[in-house]
């Protein structure tokens, strides 16, 4: 058993746990108990706001990178991470950086196309964006890792101006009619497609143009979430 796999049982337990009444919940399942107790006006739950939800940090990992352009590469200031060059208006209007060490923040869970920054006295650059085509689809560090492997060994192919996210997405609905260890991937890539907004002042349609037959196609087989629903429905039905 592979990871991916591992991963798909634990969806499946999970939902199943989930849709199982329990003597603990008044012979409840969980999610019924949650809908009855957010319906209940009484019951105040509790909840972050936008902002401190951002400041979570357990997650966070940071690195050091040193800050390139400037004359000699006839380039404005800019970091390179994972393959990719990030800056935003604050590092490109500050040439007399270069050569600096800026300390990168980010949670490897979440969007990588944004990631924090700071000089080395603490001081906040903002948000660094990803430039290029990196930068129309969300995805994650491990994603971006993943999808750029299979560009090296010649598994998927993409140009300058394609989405790589939809082109490995397209890869593993291919796959997955006869991999079962394709179908955790593509669930995670399209979750996050899904549950990310795309970057600001990125439009949709370009995304969308690479694709267009894609979702047609879908209804006709199931993915591994559909799948998980279904199993849970089911499993319901019989209690």
């Amino acid at each position: 058993m592979n990871v991916d796999e591992l991963r798909e049982l634990v969806e499946i337990s999970l939902a199943t746990y989930n849709v199982t009444p329990h003597v603990a919940h008044g012979d409840l399942s969980p999610m019924q108990a949650l809908d009855q107790f957010a319906a209940d006006p009484d019951h105040i739950i509790k909840t972050l706001s936008k902002n401190r939800r951002s400041q979570l940090t357990w997650l966070n990992v940071e690195e050091t990178r040193k800050i390139r352009g400037g004359l000699r590469q006839q380039r404005r200031p800019y970091i390179h991470l994972e393959g990719v060059d990030y800056n935003n208006e604050v590092l490109r209007g500050a040439p007399s950086m270069v050569g600096q060490i800026l300390t990168l923040v980010y949670d490897p869970t979440e969007d990588a196309r944004k990631i924090a920054a700071y000089t080395k006295n603490g001081r906040e650059l903002g948000l660094l964006k990803a430039k290029g085509q990196w930068a129309i689809a969300p995805h994650t560090f491990d994603l971006r890792r993943e999808i750029m492997a299979l560009r090296t060994v010649k598994e998927i192919f993409y140009q300058e101006h394609d989405d790589p996210v939809q082109v490995y997405i397209t890869h593993l609905n291919e796959k997955a009619l006869h991999q079962k260890s394709a179908r955790g991937r593509l669930v995670t890539a399209q979750n996050l497609s899904k549950n990310t907004q795309p970057k600001k002042g990125v439009t949709i349609k370009r995304a969308e143009k690479k694709a267009p037959s894609q979702k047609m196609s879908e209804p006709k087989k199931q993915t591994g979430i559909q799948k998980v629903r279904t199993y849970s429905k089911r499993k319901a039905r019989n209690i």
